[in-house]
C-alpha cells in the first residue's frame, strides 16, 4: 500500500465528479502538486490561493507512469504526475454551509 508522504513534493493527477442532487454530474480534473498529507491531503490547485483537499485513504491513490498530462478543457499541462486519484462526491447543497464529510467515495463507485 502506497504511504502517502511519498506523494508529497510530487505532482497528483485529480479527477473529482461531483453528483448533483438533480442527477446532473459536474467533473473537476487538474494536476498539482502534493503539499500535505495528514490531516488531509493537500494539492495546489492551477488558479486558486487554497489548497483542493482530498482524504487522506491510501487505498485512493495510486503511482502512474510518468509523462505529459494535459487537462485539455484549461490548456494547463504538467510534466510528470507520479500518482493519481479518483473520486465520486455527493455536491454540497448551497445551504449545507460546506461539503459532506460523508461524500466523498473511491474511484467511480455511487454515494
Amino acid at each position: 500500500m502506497l504511504n502517502l508522504a511519498d506523494m508529497i513534493g510530487h505532482y497528483l493527477l485529480v479527477k473529482v465528479t461531483y453528483v448533483h442532487p438533480d442527477g446532473h454530474d459536474e467533473h473537476v480534473e487538474f494536476v498539482g502538486p502534493v503539499t500535505a498529507v495528514e490531516p488531509l491531503v493537500a494539492v495546489t490547485q492551477p488558479g486558486n490561493q487554497e489548497p483542493f483537499t482530498l482524504p487522506p485513504d491510501p487505498k485512493c491513490y495510486k503511482p502512474i507512469d510518468p509523462g505529459p498530462f494535459s487537462t485539455g478543457s484549461q490548456g494547463e499541462s504538467s510534466f510528470n504526475p507520479r500518482f493519481k486519484t479518483a473520486w465520486r462526491v455527493r455536491a454540497p447543497s448551497s445551504k449545507a454551509g460546506g461539503p459532506n464529510p460523508e461524500a466523498f467515495h473511491r474511484g467511480g463507485a455511487k454515494p
